[in-house]
């Protein structure tokens, strides 16, 4: 079973939290959470997975305009860590 939880804290501030549960053996099967913020032209997104597959943090900072999508700053750490370039 999956879950979902989105809070919109202010117009620009929004936290989320997801989770997986394996209902036959009644265990947490991996969680996250996540804090987005509208930065106007820019936003920024933090994911966190403590444990598990994809265990780690996710940080991204962007333009939010389609034609300069390309434009950010990610950065992994983890299980799958890997700096991207501009």
């Amino acid at each position: 079973m999956n879950t979902n939880t989105t809070l919109q804290v202010t117009t620009n501030w929004r936290i989320q939290h997801n989770a997986r549960f394996d209902l036959e053996n009644q265990s947490l099967v991996n969680q996250s959470f996540s804090i987005y913020r509208d930065l106007h032209c820019w936003e920024m997104s933090i994911s966190w997975t403590p444990g598990g597959y994809g265990q780690g943090i996710y940080i991204r900072i962007n333009v939010k305009s389609p034609t300069l999508k390309d434009l950010k700053l990610e950065e992994r750490g983890g299980i799958f860590q890997r700096r991207a370039k501009f």
